[in-house]
């Protein structure tokens, strides 16, 4: 699982030579059209809309971009514990005006086929455009070695404000007791288990809880309005799994087609308790 570890460090540059003014593990939303012009960020100008992953954190001083591109890192290598520790620069086109900044974290698979796997709130000490952040991932679920994952930057209304992808390289660990085909102890391995089966009507509250840990804040993209929607959701009473995510027609979502597609298919992946009687079909607020 990542595991965030915030580093008091500089990372806004004033002047090129200037040393590093301090930052840290952050969270803010991008400023809107009238807002004042970005502060001066020799920094943030070269790599705006960018994060960089680095070979080692950044000196208390740097003289200019060379530093970073120079130590710009495309792969990382497993430490002797199973970590990946990433030296993250998170560059912004525009200052933060919101307390937030949220780190996305999605994993691609050999296919090319991106899944998304968790939210990272992250908090800034400082309104900058530069900030550097230690994040430590695990091999354990949902990360797997071998893949690229992405990381972007979105804040609160305003989509992804910077991203970049690291490749992941992993020891490849040996099967346990011959591997999944063994049979030899007599255990059908591939036997799927037991579902838990429904003993109580639909929970509403438990349901609404598990639909609040969906993510979907960075599906809006640039043509995309803001503001309320309604999505309707239909579970299966047998697993308590979504049997269909789709907005409603009155009144019409505010989204683009390519948002509307994202969202709901983050909600098609949402579970609650299974429950007796039928199959139950609600109506839930998103906004965006």
């Amino acid at each position: 699982m990542l595991r965030p570890t915030v580093r008091r460090f500089s990372c806004l540059l004033a002047l090129a030579l200037a040393p590093v003014l301090g930052a840290g593990f952050a969270a803010s939303t991008v400023s809107t059209a009238d807002a004042a012009p970005p502060a001066k960020d020799p920094l943030a100008d070269a790599f705006a809309g960018q994060i960089l992953f680095l070979d080692q954190a950044p000196p208390a001083s740097v003289g200019g971009p060379g530093w970073f591109s120079a130590h710009k890192i495309a792969k990382k290598e497993e430490n002797s514990d199973k970590k990946w520790p990433l030296h993250m620069m998170v560059f912004l086109k525009k200052p933060l005006d919101t307390p937030a900044l949220n780190l996305m974290v999605y994993k691609i698979d050999k296919k090319g086929v991106v899944d998304f796997v968790q939210k990272v709130e992250q908090f800034p000490s400082t309104d900058g455009r530069s900030f550097y952040f230690l994040v430590t991932l695990r091999k354990e679920p949902p990360y797997e070695p071998n893949l690229k994952y992405q990381l972007k930057a979105v804040v609160t209304g305003g989509g992804a404000v910077a991203e970049g992808t690291i490749e992941l390289t992993g020891k490849e660990e040996k099967p346990i007791d011959g591997g999944p085909m063994d049979f030899t102890k007599g255990v059908d391995l591939g036997k799927p288990k037991e579902t838990e089966k429904p003993t109580q009507p639909f929970d509403a509250e438990a349901t609404k809880e598990a639909l609040k840990k969906v993510i979907y804040e960075d599906c809006k993209t640039a043509g995309s309005k803001g503001g309320d929607a309604k999505i309707v959701l239909k579970f299966s009473a047998k697993d308590g799994k979504v049997l269909s995510a789709e907005f409603a027609k009155d009144p019409p979502a505010p989204y683009s087609d390519a948002t509307q597609t994202c969202v709901a298919q983050r909600f098609k992946k949402a579970k609650t308790k299974p429950f007796t009687g039928d199959d139950k079909t609600i109506s839930y607020k998103v906004n965006l």
